[in-house]
Protein backbone atom coordinates (compact mmCIF):
# COMPACT_ATOMS: atom_id res chain seq x y z
CA UNK A 1 0.00 0.00 0.00
CA UNK A 2 1.71 3.03 -1.05
CA UNK A 3 0.63 4.96 1.95
CA UNK A 4 2.88 7.84 2.26
CA UNK A 5 5.06 8.00 1.51
CA UNK A 6 4.85 5.16 -0.82
CA UNK A 7 7.32 3.71 -3.05
CA UNK A 8 6.80 4.67 -6.66
CA UNK A 9 8.84 3.30 -9.47
CA UNK A 10 7.86 5.75 -12.17
CA UNK A 11 7.57 9.17 -13.55
CA UNK A 12 8.97 12.35 -14.87
CA UNK A 13 12.61 13.28 -14.28
CA UNK A 14 12.69 16.35 -12.16
CA UNK A 15 16.33 17.41 -12.18
CA UNK A 16 18.42 17.85 -15.30
CA UNK A 17 22.14 17.20 -14.99
CA UNK A 18 23.73 20.30 -13.53
CA UNK A 19 26.69 21.78 -15.43
CA UNK A 20 29.76 22.43 -13.32
CA UNK A 21 31.07 25.27 -15.48
CA UNK A 22 28.69 27.21 -17.70
CA UNK A 23 29.76 27.81 -21.29
CA UNK A 24 29.54 31.26 -22.78
CA UNK A 25 26.80 32.01 -25.26
CA UNK A 26 27.57 30.34 -28.55
CA UNK A 27 30.67 28.65 -27.16
CA UNK A 28 31.46 25.08 -28.17
CA UNK A 29 33.82 24.60 -25.23
CA UNK A 30 33.09 21.41 -23.30
CA UNK A 31 32.76 22.04 -19.54
CA UNK A 32 35.45 20.40 -17.46
CA UNK A 33 34.92 18.83 -14.08
CA UNK A 34 37.17 17.59 -11.31
CA UNK A 35 35.72 14.56 -9.62
CA UNK A 36 35.99 14.30 -5.87
CA UNK A 37 38.19 11.47 -4.66
CA UNK A 38 35.39 10.36 -2.37
CA UNK A 39 32.34 9.45 -4.49
CA UNK A 40 30.12 8.87 -1.44
CA UNK A 41 26.54 10.11 -1.22
CA UNK A 42 24.71 10.57 2.06
CA UNK A 43 20.99 10.33 1.32
CA UNK A 44 18.78 10.42 4.44
CA UNK A 45 15.68 8.21 4.64
CA UNK A 46 13.38 10.72 6.32
CA UNK A 47 10.22 10.12 8.34
CA UNK A 48 11.12 6.81 9.99
CA UNK A 49 13.61 5.59 12.55
CA UNK A 50 13.85 2.27 10.66
CA UNK A 51 12.46 0.95 7.38
CA UNK A 52 9.54 -1.43 7.77
CA UNK A 53 11.04 -4.11 5.52
CA UNK A 54 13.86 -4.87 3.09
CA UNK A 55 12.01 -7.84 1.57
CA UNK A 56 10.80 -7.06 -1.99
CA UNK A 57 7.68 -9.15 -1.39
CA UNK A 58 6.46 -6.97 1.46
CA UNK A 59 6.87 -3.17 1.11
CA UNK A 60 3.79 -1.02 1.45
CA UNK A 61 5.63 2.26 1.93
CA UNK A 62 8.09 4.47 0.07
CA UNK A 63 10.69 4.55 2.83
CA UNK A 64 11.22 0.81 2.45
CA UNK A 65 11.09 1.16 -1.32
CA UNK A 66 13.97 3.64 -1.31
CA UNK A 67 16.29 0.98 0.09
CA UNK A 68 14.83 -1.96 -1.81
CA UNK A 69 15.19 -0.32 -5.22
CA UNK A 70 18.92 0.16 -4.70
CA UNK A 71 19.49 -3.57 -4.25
CA UNK A 72 16.75 -5.41 -6.16
CA UNK A 73 15.34 -5.21 -9.70
CA UNK A 74 12.90 -6.93 -12.03
CA UNK A 75 12.02 -7.91 -15.57
CA UNK A 76 10.63 -4.52 -16.53
CA UNK A 77 10.70 -0.96 -15.22
CA UNK A 78 9.29 2.40 -16.22
CA UNK A 79 10.92 5.10 -18.26
CA UNK A 80 11.13 8.18 -16.01
CA UNK A 81 10.40 10.54 -18.92
CA UNK A 82 7.54 8.83 -20.74
CA UNK A 83 5.92 6.60 -18.09
CA UNK A 84 6.16 3.74 -20.58
CA UNK A 85 7.13 0.22 -19.52
CA UNK A 86 10.68 -0.57 -20.64
CA UNK A 87 12.81 -3.69 -20.49
CA UNK A 88 15.01 -4.20 -17.43
CA UNK A 89 16.28 -7.75 -16.97
CA UNK A 90 14.05 -8.76 -19.87
CA UNK A 91 15.42 -8.12 -23.36
CA UNK A 92 12.20 -6.53 -24.66
CA UNK A 93 8.81 -5.59 -23.30
CA UNK A 94 6.24 -8.23 -24.30
CA UNK A 95 3.64 -6.98 -26.78
CA UNK A 96 1.15 -8.40 -29.25
CA UNK A 97 3.31 -7.10 -32.08
CA UNK A 98 6.47 -8.95 -31.00
CA UNK A 99 4.63 -12.10 -29.98
CA UNK A 100 5.20 -11.59 -26.28
CA UNK A 101 1.48 -11.25 -25.49
CA UNK A 102 -0.68 -14.07 -26.85
CA UNK A 103 -3.80 -16.06 -26.10
CA UNK A 104 -6.04 -12.97 -26.20
CA UNK A 105 -4.00 -11.19 -23.56
CA UNK A 106 -3.77 -14.13 -21.15
CA UNK A 107 -0.16 -15.17 -21.78
CA UNK A 108 2.96 -13.01 -21.38
CA UNK A 109 6.37 -14.32 -22.46
CA UNK A 110 9.54 -12.67 -21.14
CA UNK A 111 12.98 -13.33 -22.62
CA UNK A 112 15.83 -12.64 -20.17
CA UNK A 113 19.19 -11.04 -20.80
CA UNK A 114 22.07 -13.47 -21.07
CA UNK A 115 24.36 -14.26 -18.13
CA UNK A 116 22.44 -12.44 -15.41
CA UNK A 117 23.81 -12.86 -11.90
CA UNK A 118 23.04 -11.92 -8.33
CA UNK A 119 25.56 -9.80 -6.47
CA UNK A 120 27.07 -12.98 -4.98
CA UNK A 121 27.53 -14.58 -8.38
CA UNK A 122 24.52 -16.93 -8.28
CA UNK A 123 22.83 -17.18 -11.72
CA UNK A 124 19.53 -15.46 -12.47
CA UNK A 125 17.26 -17.52 -14.72
CA UNK A 126 13.59 -17.83 -15.60
CA UNK A 127 13.28 -20.25 -12.68
CA UNK A 128 14.55 -17.48 -10.40
CA UNK A 129 11.64 -15.26 -11.39
CA UNK A 130 9.14 -18.10 -11.12
CA UNK A 131 10.40 -18.74 -7.58
CA UNK A 132 10.36 -15.02 -6.68
CA UNK A 133 6.81 -14.40 -7.86
CA UNK A 134 5.53 -17.59 -6.25
CA UNK A 135 7.34 -16.68 -3.03
CA UNK A 136 5.72 -13.24 -2.86
CA UNK A 137 2.33 -14.97 -2.87
CA UNK A 138 3.28 -17.55 -0.24
CA UNK A 139 0.86 -17.18 2.70
CA UNK A 140 3.74 -17.65 5.16
CA UNK A 141 5.01 -14.19 4.24
CA UNK A 142 1.64 -12.57 4.97
CA UNK A 143 2.30 -9.93 2.34
CA UNK A 144 -0.31 -7.17 2.22
CA UNK A 145 0.71 -6.22 -1.31
CA UNK A 146 1.38 -9.47 -3.18
CA UNK A 147 -2.14 -9.97 -4.51
CA UNK A 148 -2.45 -6.24 -5.22
CA UNK A 149 0.23 -6.49 -7.91
CA UNK A 150 0.26 -10.19 -8.77
CA UNK A 151 -3.40 -11.10 -8.27
CA UNK A 152 -4.13 -11.26 -12.01
CA UNK A 153 -1.81 -14.26 -12.43
CA UNK A 154 -3.54 -17.62 -12.78
CA UNK A 155 -3.82 -19.26 -9.36
CA UNK A 156 -2.37 -16.27 -7.49
CA UNK A 157 -5.35 -15.74 -5.21
CA UNK A 158 -5.54 -19.43 -4.30
CA UNK A 159 -1.79 -19.52 -3.72
CA UNK A 160 -2.02 -16.57 -1.37
CA UNK A 161 -4.93 -18.09 0.55
CA UNK A 162 -3.17 -21.43 0.94
CA UNK A 163 -5.45 -23.36 -1.41
CA UNK A 164 -2.54 -23.97 -3.80
CA UNK A 165 0.95 -25.02 -2.75
CA UNK A 166 2.54 -23.28 -5.75
CA UNK A 167 1.75 -21.61 -9.05
CA UNK A 168 5.09 -22.65 -10.57
CA UNK A 169 4.32 -24.68 -13.69
CA UNK A 170 0.86 -23.14 -14.11
CA UNK A 171 0.72 -19.40 -13.42
CA UNK A 172 4.47 -18.92 -13.85
CA UNK A 173 6.40 -21.27 -16.11
CA UNK A 174 10.16 -21.39 -16.71
CA UNK A 175 10.02 -22.57 -20.30
CA UNK A 176 13.82 -22.62 -20.50
CA UNK A 177 16.59 -20.85 -18.54
CA UNK A 178 16.00 -17.58 -20.39
CA UNK A 179 12.24 -17.73 -21.07
CA UNK A 180 9.54 -17.04 -18.47
CA UNK A 181 5.88 -17.48 -19.32
CA UNK A 182 3.20 -15.90 -17.12
CA UNK A 183 -0.41 -16.99 -17.55
CA UNK A 184 -3.20 -14.72 -16.32
CA UNK A 185 -6.60 -15.68 -14.98
CA UNK A 186 -8.11 -12.93 -17.11
CA UNK A 187 -6.65 -10.24 -19.37
CA UNK A 188 -5.85 -6.95 -17.64
CA UNK A 189 -4.76 -3.71 -19.24
CA UNK A 190 -2.28 -2.76 -16.51
CA UNK A 191 -0.39 -6.03 -15.99
CA UNK A 192 2.98 -4.89 -17.33
CA UNK A 193 2.81 -1.74 -15.21
CA UNK A 194 2.06 -3.83 -12.12
CA UNK A 195 5.12 -5.98 -12.91
CA UNK A 196 7.33 -2.97 -12.16
CA UNK A 197 6.47 -3.25 -8.45
CA UNK A 198 8.95 -5.03 -6.19
CA UNK A 199 6.76 -8.11 -5.63
CA UNK A 200 8.06 -9.24 -9.06
CA UNK A 201 11.73 -8.52 -8.32
CA UNK A 202 14.29 -11.30 -8.35
CA UNK A 203 15.36 -12.83 -5.04
CA UNK A 204 17.92 -15.60 -4.71
CA UNK A 205 16.39 -18.99 -3.72
CA UNK A 206 19.65 -19.70 -1.88
CA UNK A 207 19.33 -16.49 0.12
CA UNK A 208 15.69 -15.50 0.65
CA UNK A 209 13.76 -17.10 3.49
CA UNK A 210 10.03 -17.68 3.91
CA UNK A 211 10.07 -17.70 7.69
CA UNK A 212 13.20 -15.89 8.88
CA UNK A 213 12.81 -12.13 8.41
CA UNK A 214 16.47 -11.61 9.32
CA UNK A 215 17.57 -13.00 5.94
CA UNK A 216 17.48 -9.45 4.63
CA UNK A 217 20.41 -8.49 6.90
CA UNK A 218 22.56 -10.37 4.39
CA UNK A 219 20.42 -9.99 1.28
CA UNK A 220 21.81 -10.34 -2.22
CA UNK A 221 20.11 -8.81 -5.22
CA UNK A 222 20.41 -7.76 -8.83
CA UNK A 223 20.15 -3.97 -8.46
CA UNK A 224 22.90 -1.38 -8.96
CA UNK A 225 24.08 -1.61 -5.32
CA UNK A 226 24.69 -4.16 -2.59
CA UNK A 227 23.51 -3.55 0.95
CA UNK A 228 26.91 -3.64 2.68
CA UNK A 229 25.73 -3.08 6.25
CA UNK A 230 22.59 -2.36 8.20
CA UNK A 231 22.81 -0.74 11.61
CA UNK A 232 19.20 -1.16 12.64
CA UNK A 233 17.51 2.07 13.71
CA UNK A 234 20.63 3.98 12.60
CA UNK A 235 21.51 3.63 8.92
CA UNK A 236 22.12 1.38 5.91
CA UNK A 237 25.21 1.46 3.70
CA UNK A 238 25.32 0.42 0.03
CA UNK A 239 28.22 -0.22 -2.35
CA UNK A 240 28.20 -0.97 -6.11
CA UNK A 241 27.09 -4.40 -7.27
CA UNK A 242 29.96 -5.93 -9.30
CA UNK A 243 27.44 -8.03 -11.25
CA UNK A 244 25.11 -5.13 -12.09
CA UNK A 245 24.02 -5.54 -15.72
CA UNK A 246 23.50 -1.80 -16.27
CA UNK A 247 26.01 0.97 -16.89
CA UNK A 248 28.51 1.25 -14.03
CA UNK A 249 28.09 3.99 -11.47
CA UNK A 250 30.77 6.46 -10.40
CA UNK A 251 29.29 6.48 -6.89
CA UNK A 252 31.30 4.17 -4.65
CA UNK A 253 29.13 4.29 -1.54
CA UNK A 254 25.67 5.40 -0.42
CA UNK A 255 25.05 6.05 3.25
CA UNK A 256 21.35 6.13 4.15
CA UNK A 257 20.76 7.35 7.73
CA UNK A 258 17.26 7.00 9.18
CA UNK A 259 15.98 10.39 10.32
CA UNK A 260 12.54 10.41 11.87
CA UNK A 261 12.30 14.18 12.27
CA UNK A 262 12.12 16.27 9.09
CA UNK A 263 13.54 19.37 10.76
CA UNK A 264 16.59 17.43 11.92
CA UNK A 265 17.15 16.16 8.39
CA UNK A 266 16.93 19.65 6.90
CA UNK A 267 19.27 21.19 9.46
CA UNK A 268 21.78 18.41 8.78
CA UNK A 269 21.52 19.20 5.08
CA UNK A 270 22.21 22.89 5.76
CA UNK A 271 25.21 21.84 7.82
CA UNK A 272 26.42 19.97 4.69
CA UNK A 273 26.19 16.59 6.39
CA UNK A 274 23.73 15.29 3.76
CA UNK A 275 24.01 15.52 0.00
CA UNK A 276 20.29 16.00 -0.46
CA UNK A 277 17.05 16.21 1.47
CA UNK A 278 13.58 15.38 0.24
CA UNK A 279 14.22 11.99 -1.37
CA UNK A 280 10.86 10.24 -1.24
CA UNK A 281 9.42 12.83 1.15
CA UNK A 282 8.94 16.37 -0.19
CA UNK A 283 10.22 19.15 2.03
CA UNK A 284 7.76 20.33 4.68
CA UNK A 285 6.19 23.70 3.95
CA UNK A 286 8.40 25.91 6.12
CA UNK A 287 11.57 24.28 4.81
CA UNK A 288 10.27 24.67 1.26
CA UNK A 289 9.87 28.41 1.80
CA UNK A 290 13.31 28.70 3.39
CA UNK A 291 14.96 26.63 0.65
CA UNK A 292 13.87 29.14 -1.99
CA UNK A 293 16.58 31.46 -0.68
CA UNK A 294 19.41 28.90 -0.94
CA UNK A 295 22.09 29.74 -3.54
CA UNK A 296 23.11 27.73 -6.60
CA UNK A 297 19.60 26.50 -7.37
CA UNK A 298 19.64 23.92 -4.62
CA UNK A 299 15.83 23.79 -4.45
CA UNK A 300 14.06 21.71 -7.08
CA UNK A 301 10.34 21.29 -7.50
CA UNK A 302 7.92 19.68 -9.91
CA UNK A 303 4.85 17.41 -10.09
CA UNK A 304 4.48 14.67 -7.53
CA UNK A 305 2.00 11.88 -8.12
CA UNK A 306 0.74 11.80 -4.56
CA UNK A 307 -2.71 12.54 -3.17
CA UNK A 308 -3.11 13.47 0.49
CA UNK A 309 -6.44 12.41 1.90
CA UNK A 310 -8.55 11.77 4.98
CA UNK A 311 -10.39 8.47 5.10
CA UNK A 312 -13.65 7.86 6.99
CA UNK A 313 -14.42 4.26 7.91
CA UNK A 314 -17.80 3.30 6.46
CA UNK A 315 -18.35 0.63 9.12
CA UNK A 316 -17.82 2.86 12.14
CA UNK A 317 -20.25 5.52 13.39
CA UNK A 318 -20.73 8.30 12.60
CA UNK A 319 -19.19 7.67 9.17
CA UNK A 320 -21.54 4.80 8.39
CA UNK A 321 -23.91 7.56 7.26
CA UNK A 322 -23.22 9.19 3.88
CA UNK A 323 -24.52 12.58 5.01
CA UNK A 324 -21.99 12.66 7.84
CA UNK A 325 -19.19 11.75 5.44
CA UNK A 326 -20.30 14.47 3.04
CA UNK A 327 -20.57 16.99 5.88
CA UNK A 328 -16.94 16.41 6.82
CA UNK A 329 -15.91 16.63 3.15
CA UNK A 330 -17.79 19.91 2.69
CA UNK A 331 -16.23 21.32 5.87
CA UNK A 332 -12.68 20.61 4.64
CA UNK A 333 -11.16 23.87 3.38
CA UNK A 334 -8.61 22.63 0.82
CA UNK A 335 -7.55 26.11 -0.28
CA UNK A 336 -6.69 27.22 3.24
CA UNK A 337 -4.76 24.02 3.94
CA UNK A 338 -2.71 24.41 0.73
CA UNK A 339 -2.15 28.15 0.76
CA UNK A 340 -2.06 29.13 4.43
CA UNK A 341 -1.27 26.00 6.44
CA UNK A 342 1.21 24.55 3.94
CA UNK A 343 2.45 27.84 2.42
CA UNK A 344 1.70 26.82 -1.20
CA UNK A 345 4.00 23.82 -1.00
CA UNK A 346 1.09 21.67 -2.27
CA UNK A 347 -1.79 22.03 -4.72
CA UNK A 348 -5.36 21.87 -3.40
CA UNK A 349 -7.34 19.05 -5.01
CA UNK A 350 -10.64 17.22 -4.75
CA UNK A 351 -9.42 14.41 -7.03
CA UNK A 352 -8.33 10.90 -6.09
CA UNK A 353 -6.25 10.39 -9.26
CA UNK A 354 -3.59 13.14 -9.27
CA UNK A 355 -2.92 15.60 -12.05
CA UNK A 356 -0.18 14.24 -14.31
CA UNK A 357 -1.37 10.63 -14.22
CA UNK A 358 -2.64 9.05 -17.45
CA UNK A 359 -6.42 9.03 -17.21
CA UNK A 360 -6.62 12.15 -15.02
CA UNK A 361 -10.17 13.52 -15.25
CA UNK A 362 -10.02 17.30 -15.49
CA UNK A 363 -13.82 17.42 -15.63
CA UNK A 364 -14.39 15.63 -12.34
CA UNK A 365 -16.75 17.51 -10.06
CA UNK A 366 -15.67 17.06 -6.49
CA UNK A 367 -17.39 17.98 -3.25
CA UNK A 368 -16.91 21.75 -2.82
CA UNK A 369 -16.08 23.57 0.39
CA UNK A 370 -19.50 24.60 1.73
CA UNK A 371 -19.59 25.26 5.51
CA UNK A 372 -23.31 26.10 5.60
CA UNK A 373 -24.28 23.01 3.63
CA UNK A 374 -21.98 20.91 5.75
CA UNK A 375 -23.61 22.00 8.99
CA UNK A 376 -27.09 21.37 7.60
CA UNK A 377 -26.16 17.86 6.50
CA UNK A 378 -24.70 17.01 9.89
CA UNK A 379 -27.75 18.36 11.71
CA UNK A 380 -29.99 16.24 9.49
CA UNK A 381 -28.37 13.18 11.08
CA UNK A 382 -27.42 14.53 14.51
CA UNK A 383 -29.68 17.45 15.50
CA UNK A 384 -27.48 17.72 18.58
CA UNK A 385 -23.86 17.26 17.37
CA UNK A 386 -22.73 16.74 20.97
CA UNK A 387 -24.61 13.40 20.87
CA UNK A 388 -22.59 12.24 17.88
CA UNK A 389 -20.00 9.50 18.58
CA UNK A 390 -16.55 10.83 19.34
CA UNK A 391 -14.38 11.23 16.22
CA UNK A 392 -10.64 10.53 16.48
CA UNK A 393 -8.30 11.43 13.65
CA UNK A 394 -5.22 9.20 13.56
CA UNK A 395 -2.29 10.52 11.53
CA UNK A 396 1.47 10.06 11.11
CA UNK A 397 3.06 12.66 13.40
CA UNK A 398 5.83 13.68 11.01
CA UNK A 399 6.50 16.68 8.80
CA UNK A 400 3.50 18.93 8.18
CA UNK A 401 0.95 16.40 9.37
CA UNK A 402 0.67 17.94 12.83
CA UNK A 403 -0.21 21.30 11.28
CA UNK A 404 -2.71 19.69 8.90
CA UNK A 405 -4.38 17.77 11.72
CA UNK A 406 -4.66 20.89 13.86
CA UNK A 407 -6.14 22.86 10.94
CA UNK A 408 -8.71 20.11 10.32
CA UNK A 409 -9.57 20.04 14.01
CA UNK A 410 -10.19 23.80 13.92
CA UNK A 411 -12.25 23.61 10.71
CA UNK A 412 -14.52 20.85 11.98
CA UNK A 413 -15.01 22.70 15.26
CA UNK A 414 -15.81 25.97 13.46
CA UNK A 415 -17.95 24.66 10.63
CA UNK A 416 -19.57 21.57 12.17
CA UNK A 417 -19.46 22.26 15.87
CA UNK A 418 -17.58 18.97 16.32
CA UNK A 419 -14.47 18.65 18.47
CA UNK A 420 -12.40 15.80 17.02
CA UNK A 421 -9.59 14.16 18.98
CA UNK A 422 -6.13 14.06 17.37
CA UNK A 423 -3.94 10.98 17.71
CA UNK A 424 -0.50 11.38 16.16
CA UNK A 425 1.42 8.10 15.83
CA UNK A 426 4.45 6.84 13.93
CA UNK A 427 4.01 6.20 10.25
CA UNK A 428 4.72 2.48 10.53
CA UNK A 429 2.17 2.11 13.34
CA UNK A 430 -0.52 3.89 11.35
CA UNK A 431 0.00 1.76 8.25
CA UNK A 432 -0.25 -1.34 10.42
CA UNK A 433 -3.36 -0.01 12.15
CA UNK A 434 -5.28 0.83 8.99
CA UNK A 435 -4.87 -2.69 7.65
CA UNK A 436 -7.04 -3.90 10.52
CA UNK A 437 -9.94 -2.04 8.83
CA UNK A 438 -10.89 -0.73 12.28
CA UNK A 439 -9.49 2.82 12.29
CA UNK A 440 -12.37 5.29 12.41
CA UNK A 441 -10.80 8.31 10.68
CA UNK A 442 -7.24 8.65 9.44
CA UNK A 443 -4.96 10.89 7.42
CA UNK A 444 -2.56 9.37 4.90
CA UNK A 445 -1.37 9.72 1.31
CA UNK A 446 -1.05 7.50 -1.74
CA UNK A 447 1.77 7.69 -4.25
CA UNK A 448 1.40 5.99 -7.61
CA UNK A 449 2.94 2.57 -8.08
CA UNK A 450 2.49 2.61 -11.84
CA UNK A 451 0.89 4.96 -14.39
CA UNK A 452 -2.65 3.68 -14.54
CA UNK A 453 -5.87 4.82 -12.79
CA UNK A 454 -6.40 1.21 -11.70
CA UNK A 455 -3.69 1.80 -9.10
CA UNK A 456 -5.80 4.59 -7.57
CA UNK A 457 -9.27 3.12 -7.91
CA UNK A 458 -9.57 -0.66 -8.19
CA UNK A 459 -6.75 -1.18 -5.69
CA UNK A 460 -8.29 1.17 -3.17
CA UNK A 461 -12.07 0.94 -3.31
CA UNK A 462 -13.31 -2.35 -4.72
CA UNK A 463 -14.99 -4.42 -2.04
CA UNK A 464 -12.28 -7.07 -1.70
CA UNK A 465 -9.23 -4.89 -2.40
CA UNK A 466 -6.54 -5.27 0.28
CA UNK A 467 -6.17 -1.48 0.37
CA UNK A 468 -9.88 -0.94 1.03
CA UNK A 469 -9.16 -0.16 4.66
CA UNK A 470 -12.07 2.28 4.85
CA UNK A 471 -14.64 -0.45 3.99
CA UNK A 472 -15.93 1.39 0.91
CA UNK A 473 -18.75 -0.64 -0.64
CA UNK A 474 -20.52 0.26 -3.87
CA UNK A 475 -21.54 -2.47 -6.37
CA UNK A 476 -21.77 0.13 -9.14
CA UNK A 477 -18.17 1.17 -8.50
CA UNK A 478 -17.07 -2.47 -8.56
CA UNK A 479 -18.92 -3.06 -11.84
CA UNK A 480 -17.23 -0.08 -13.50
CA UNK A 481 -13.72 -0.92 -12.31
CA UNK A 482 -14.08 -4.64 -12.97
CA UNK A 483 -14.98 -3.82 -16.56
CA UNK A 484 -12.21 -1.24 -16.88
CA UNK A 485 -9.57 -3.59 -15.44
CA UNK A 486 -9.96 -6.08 -18.30
CA UNK A 487 -10.76 -3.65 -21.12
CA UNK A 488 -7.94 -3.63 -23.70
CA UNK A 489 -9.04 -0.28 -25.17
CA UNK A 490 -7.32 2.49 -23.23
CA UNK A 491 -9.83 5.20 -24.12
CA UNK A 492 -12.71 3.04 -22.91
CA UNK A 493 -10.79 2.04 -19.79
CA UNK A 494 -10.06 5.61 -18.79
CA UNK A 495 -13.68 6.63 -19.34
CA UNK A 496 -14.86 3.83 -17.05
CA UNK A 497 -12.29 4.77 -14.40
CA UNK A 498 -13.39 8.40 -14.60
CA UNK A 499 -16.96 7.35 -13.83
CA UNK A 500 -15.76 5.18 -10.96
CA UNK A 501 -13.70 8.00 -9.49
CA UNK A 502 -16.73 10.28 -9.55
CA UNK A 503 -18.63 7.70 -7.49
CA UNK A 504 -15.78 7.29 -4.98
CA UNK A 505 -15.57 11.07 -4.53
CA UNK A 506 -19.33 11.61 -4.30
CA UNK A 507 -19.76 8.84 -1.76
CA UNK A 508 -16.69 9.97 0.19
CA UNK A 509 -14.43 6.96 0.05
CA UNK A 510 -11.65 9.45 0.66
CA UNK A 511 -11.66 13.17 1.38
CA UNK A 512 -8.76 14.21 -0.89
CA UNK A 513 -7.42 17.65 -0.01
CA UNK A 514 -4.01 18.21 -1.63
CA UNK A 515 -1.51 16.97 -4.19
CA UNK A 516 2.12 17.34 -3.19
CA UNK A 517 4.79 19.14 -5.12
CA UNK A 518 8.04 17.25 -5.60
CA UNK A 519 10.30 19.53 -3.53
CA UNK A 520 13.83 18.70 -2.47
CA UNK A 521 17.29 20.20 -2.16
CA UNK A 522 20.57 18.96 -3.66
CA UNK A 523 24.04 20.16 -2.76
CA UNK A 524 25.88 22.03 -5.56
CA UNK A 525 28.64 19.43 -5.74
CA UNK A 526 26.23 16.61 -6.67
CA UNK A 527 25.59 16.27 -10.40
CA UNK A 528 23.27 14.20 -12.55
CA UNK A 529 20.96 13.29 -9.68
CA UNK A 530 17.52 12.71 -11.19
CA UNK A 531 14.41 12.19 -9.10
CA UNK A 532 11.14 10.85 -10.44
CA UNK A 533 7.69 12.06 -9.53
CA UNK A 534 7.45 9.35 -6.91
CA UNK A 535 10.56 10.56 -5.12
CA UNK A 536 13.02 7.84 -6.18
CA UNK A 537 16.16 7.68 -8.30
CA UNK A 538 15.52 5.37 -11.31
CA UNK A 539 18.05 2.54 -11.68
CA UNK A 540 19.04 3.76 -15.12
CA UNK A 541 20.12 7.15 -13.74
CA UNK A 542 22.86 5.99 -11.36
CA UNK A 543 25.45 5.96 -14.13
CA UNK A 544 24.92 9.73 -14.56
CA UNK A 545 25.53 10.72 -10.94
CA UNK A 546 28.85 11.98 -9.63
CA UNK A 547 30.38 14.25 -7.00
CA UNK A 548 32.85 17.06 -7.74
CA UNK A 549 35.45 18.58 -5.46
CA UNK A 550 34.04 20.97 -2.91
Amino acid sequence: MRFIPKRFWVAFIMIATMAVAACGAGSSTTPTVTLAKDQTLTLPNVGVSEIATFDPALPSDLNSGEAIQLTFSGLVSLDPNTLQVVADMATVVPSVANGGITNNGLTYTFHLRQNLKFSNGDPVTASTFAFSIDRSLDPRLKSNVATVYLGAIKGAMDRNSGKLSTIIGTGVVAQDPNTLVINLAQPVGYFLEAMTYSTSFAVDPNNASFTNAQWTDNAVGTGPFIMQSWQHNVQMTFVPNPNWYGAPTKITKIVMPFVNDTSTAYQSYLAKQYDMDGLGNPLPSQQYVEAKALPNNQLHEGPYLETNYISPNWNIAPFNNINVRKAFAMATDRATIAQTTLLNSVYPTDHIVPNGMPGYDQNLKGIPFNPQGAKQLLLSVYPDPSKMPQVTLEYPAVGDNNKIAEELQAEYQTYLGVNIVLNGVTFNKLVGDVYTNKIQFYLLAWIADYPDPQDWLSLQFTQNAPNNTMNFNDPNFDALTNKADVDQNQTERFSLYNQAEELAVDEVGWIPFSQNKNTYVVQPWVHGLSIDAGGLVPDSEWANIYVTQH
